[in-house]
């Protein structure tokens, strides 16, 4: 098995979440797959924030984050319309189904491809099919570094703060810290919600906030 991005660690466990209340869609979840979409994409330099929180490509696509083609593919699509709102309120406002449901789609099939999910037999609401369910063991090896993470003294490692910032927005870090953790865990989220990914998760969260009707 591969080692996995925060945006794939956080897909198996918001798919796994909402799994397991049957299908219930949390209106973050769609929001947040595409901030850790797109701060992967400035981590690992395809996309430069310019002015007014535009997104511009800074090198060429070389599949390097194929998960993510889409997303690139859309933020250069809607570059154009840009206003001064920035591209996140552009982006946050014109998700469509099938340009949510193809990264949707890339990042579940990359996670099967690394043996981290399987195909799920089609079944759920009458709006949105599931299509893919995390292996039990992928989940729980990406909650048991995490937890681990988080007790750890010191400065958290980025990418454990871009997964805790994603499953704090999306109000599913209850479903993985216990009762006896939450003190650790809101300390940490005290620590780090100044962090990039914090306040972009505001932004676009801000600018659409029925954000997820686009991924139904």
């Amino acid at each position: 098995m591969k080692t996995l991005s925060y945006t794939q660690e956080y897909f198996l466990c918001a798919v796994n979440s909402m799994m397991k209340a049957h299908f219930a869609w949390n209106s973050a979840f769609p929001a947040c797959l595409v901030v850790g979409g797109i701060k992967e994409l400035l981590d690992n330099e395809y996309i430069v924030s310019v002015g007014n929180g535009d997104l511009v490509a800074c090198k060429k696509w070389d599949e390097g984050l194929a998960y993510l083609k889409p997303l690139f593919q859309t933020i250069m699509t809607l570059r154009r319309y840009s206003d001064d709102k920035g591209i996140v309120g552009v982006f946050a406002s014109t998700l469509n189904s099938s340009r949510y449901d193809d990264l949707f789609d890339a990042v579940g099939d990359s996670l099967v491809q690394s043996r981290y999910a399987e195909v799920a037999s089609e079944f759920g609401t009458s709006k949105k099919k599931m299509k893919y369910q995390p292996k039990a063991e992928a989940v729980k090896s990406v909650i048991d570094r995490f937890r681990a993470e988080l007790a750890r003294d010191g400065t958290l490692p980025e990418e454990t703060i871009c997964l805790l910032a994603l499953l704090d927005k999306s109000s599913l870090i209850r479903d993985y810290i216990g009762k006896s953790e939450m003190e650790i865990a809101r300390r940490r989220i005290e620590e780090t919600k100044n962090s990039d990914i914090y306040a972009f998760a505001d932004a676009v969260i801000n600018c659409c906030d029925d954000i997820a009707v686009a991924a139904m």
